[in-house]
């Protein structure tokens, strides 16, 4: 839910706009369709715009709008069902933690590694898997970029999982995925997971 948090404000946003678009298209329509009947021009027209008026109706806005916000609240509800709210509340606190500063004058070789290390740690994520909790650390194609985030997740997050995640008990190794065009680093919990 709140991993694809930005996916729903920008869909929501779109939708608003687009009401507020139509809802001015309308007025602006309407004044012309008076003043152009007024002068008798579209007399015979007028029936055959009011039908083909309700294509854009405000009214299948509203409900667009209304359903896609059911959908967002119903699948809230199943991510605090499920727990996975909570475990992506997890995800953003171990990311930011992950995360190091880096300045900008800085002229060393590793820098542009660095912040693609940074971008993607932003998108780690803690689920569920098969009854295990599982961090999963995206890490792109660069083999350097993978170096760097297991250096630095091999300081921090088993301590931080311990700490934080009292449920479970994690093993130390870092495993990895390597494929073709993408590598992962995952830790996972020695027992299954129960809420």
């Amino acid at each position: 839910m709140i991993y694809f948090r930005r996916f729903w404000t920008k869909l929501l946003t779109i939708l608003f706009a687009f009401l507020i678009i139509v809802l001015g298209l309308k007025k602006v329509l309407d004044f012309l369709i008076v003043k152009l009947a007024q002068h008798g021009v579209i007399n015979d027209r007028l029936n055959l715009i009011d039908n083909y008026w309700l294509v854009i109706s405000k009214e299948y806005l509203v409900g667009l709008i209304l359903l896609l916000l059911l959908a967002l609240i119903l699948w809230l509800l199943l991510n605090l069902i499920t727990g996975q709210l909570k475990r992506d509340y997890y995800s953003m606190q171990l990311s930011k933690h992950l995360q190091r500063q880096i300045a900008q004058n800085s002229y060393q070789i590793n820098t542009t590694e660095e912040s693609k290390a940074n971008y993607w740690l932003k998108r780690l994520r803690i689920i569920r898997w098969k009854g295990k909790m599982i961090v999963l650390i995206p890490c792109g194609p660069n083999a350097e970029v993978q170096r760097i985030i297991q250096g630095r997740c091999k300081q921090y997050v088993i301590d931080w999982l311990v700490t934080n995640i009292k449920k479970g008990k994690w093993n130390i190794k870092i495993n990895t995925h390597n494929s073709i065009h993408f590598n992962w680093l995952y830790f996972s919990e020695k027992g299954t997971y129960k809420r």
